[in-house]
């Protein structure tokens, strides 16, 4: 009668091997990222340190998505500007209306952003508050970066 090769122990032996192996592999990777993504055996995780941080995650996410969007509405003035290209009055004005109506929303998140920033690191990094990097931004600064 002939074996199958998933019913050989052997492969079994071999399989259950090469799942150690990722294990170990995966566990010195999360060692290697920081201790949001590895718990020691007996470590206590800081549940108030990693909610204070999705939120941050969160609202620099939603920013990101407004910055991209900013960029793609302001690249036609950027290309007219570098290739030469002539954009009507039509058309600007119709550029800095979808600036404007945008301004209020990506305002909010911004200050947003940099509440939940400062509220992070006021709780778990005290001395880096202080950074010019963390201080809160205009929407005027922020449309330029």
């Amino acid at each position: 009668m002939a074996s199958s090769t998933h019913s050989d122990p052997a492969h079994a032996l071999s399989i259950l091997q090469q799942l150690r192996d990722m294990q170990k592999e995966q566990d010195e990777e999360a060692e290697k990222l920081g201790s949001f993504f590895s718990v020691s055996a007996g470590a206590e995780r800081d549940r108030e340190q990693e909610r204070r941080l999705a939120l941050l995650w969160s609202a620099k996410s939603a920013l990101y998505k407004s910055a991209v969007q900013i960029q793609g509405e302001t690249q036609p003035l950027r290309n007219s500007k570098s290739h030469g290209h002539r954009l009507g009055t039509i058309l600007k004005e119709k550029i800095f209306e979808a600036l404007d109506r945008r301004k209020k929303p990506v305002a909010r998140l911004l200050k947003l952003s940099c509440d939940r920033r400062a509220d992070y690191l006021q709780h778990h990094a005290r001395d880096q508050l202080s950074r010019p990097e963390n201080q809160a931004i205009s929407y005027d600064e922020f449309k330029k970066l």
